[in-house]
């Protein structure tokens, strides 16, 4: 077991359904997402997890802010997905549409293949 899958659902032998072996790389790609979405001060007790994509929205979109969304992301990663290691990253800002569009490619430690990865935050 690797963790628990969310949106939370109840298994049949009573607790919650979680990934198996099998979906690490599902399992990863939702860490990945957790910690790309929270925003810093959001988890109890660790104020520091999070990168906070959303908080970016509301900077001047330009070549700074691209960069700082880039190293706020390579810093969490390194702190709280050590095991995921980011080989190409990317980051659109849409200022017309408040969004901004995150790829990467990552390999973990233990998988040999190169998996993608994108999000897009937009203001609601």
């Amino acid at each position: 077991m690797l963790s628990i899958r969310l949106p939370l659902s109840t298994s049949q032998t009573g607790g919650f359904e979680s990934f198996d072996n099998s979906e690490v790389v599902d399992a990863i790609k939702q860490n990945i997402r957790m910690l790309l979405l929270t925003r810093p001060g959001e988890r109890l007790y660790d104020a520091q997890l999070g990168v906070g994509l959303a908080n970016f929205l509301f900077e001047m979109a330009d070549e700074n802010l691209v960069a700082q969304v880039k190293t706020r992301i390579k810093d969490q990663f390194q702190t709280y997905l050590p095991y995921v290691v980011i080989t190409d990253l990317n980051v659109i800002l849409s200022p017309d549409s408040n969004s901004m569009g995150v790829s990467f490619v990552f390999n973990v430690d233990r998988l040999i293949a190169q998996e993608n990865f994108d999000i897009v935050v937009t203001l609601y």
